[in-house]
């Protein structure tokens, strides 16, 4: 979700910016459907195979969790039948997994930050240059923006290091982890509802295309409960007679 988020800050930047070589991805769908592909496809083989070679086995980390006198791990392996787990002391792998995994998506939120800076030196700089219609256009956008840059890196970003933290750091409070996932199950809500109640094209396609499903649906509804032939076949089929 994040990189998606990403790519239409890309798209919206390519509107202001249509000539710099980052909106060579947002004149370019193809490209951008390539690089997602590319990246997703590359991400899932490689922490594949880091969670392959990072994961501990249950015995080994109960027999490391007795020799420490960690009461929580112990009792966690005892209650949780479907419970797998890291731990660097044990394979030193887990430290270029995690690093694998934070570093991506802090380089996507600093592309998200960046874009957001950029493109408000650049309304900034059109100000005497464009009409007051076309900058509140480019302030509208800047709005968006900046909403999901925030939303990203405030309900994603930030979260996702401090799980990482705490793994790194062995903080063993169950409620943080919690509390840290809890916030990044409100990234996509956030992100939705806001894009809708943010940008009014958007907001208008989405009701137009609930209010259009609903009309249709209404006769079909009525032509199920009755054995006469919709009006609209029997309209055309009168046209049909005329001409013949």
């Amino acid at each position: 979700m994040q990189i998606c988020g990403t790519f239409c800050l890309v798209f919206q930047f390519s509107a202001l910016q249509p000539f710099s070589w980052i909106s060579s991805f947002g004149n370019r769908p193809g490209r951008v459907k390539l690089c997602y592909g590319t990246y997703l496809i590359g991400m899932v083989t490689i922490l594949s195979i880091f969670i392959h070679l990072s994961v501990v086995d249950r015995s080994v980390f109960y027999h490391y969790a007795v020799q420490t006198n960690n009461q929580y791990i112990i009792e966690l392996i005892n209650n949780e039948p479907t419970w797998i787990g890291f731990s660097s002391a044990i394979k030193p792998t887990v430290i270029a997994f995690g690093i694998f995994v934070t570093v991506p998506d802090l380089c996507v939120a600093s592309l998200a930050i960046f874009l957001t800076i950029k493109i408000w030196f650049i309304i900034e700089a059109d100000k005497s240059r464009v009409t007051p219609l076309t900058l509140s256009i480019e302030r509208n956008l800047y709005h968006t923006f900046l909403f999901r840059t925030a939303n990203m890196v405030t309900f994603y970003t930030i979260p996702y290091f401090g799980i990482a933290a705490s793994i790194f750091f062995e903080i063993q409070i169950p409620q943080l982890g919690i509390f840290f996932h809890s916030i990044i199950c409100f990234h996509i809500l956030i992100h939705g509802i806001g894009s809708i109640l943010m940008i009014r094209p958007l907001r208008v396609y989405i009701f137009n295309k609930c209010l259009r499903k609903k009309i249709l649906s209404l006769p079909s509804n009525h032509s199920s409960g009755s054995n006469t032939l919709p009006t609209t076949f029997t309209a055309r089929s009168e046209k049909i007679s005329l001409r013949i």
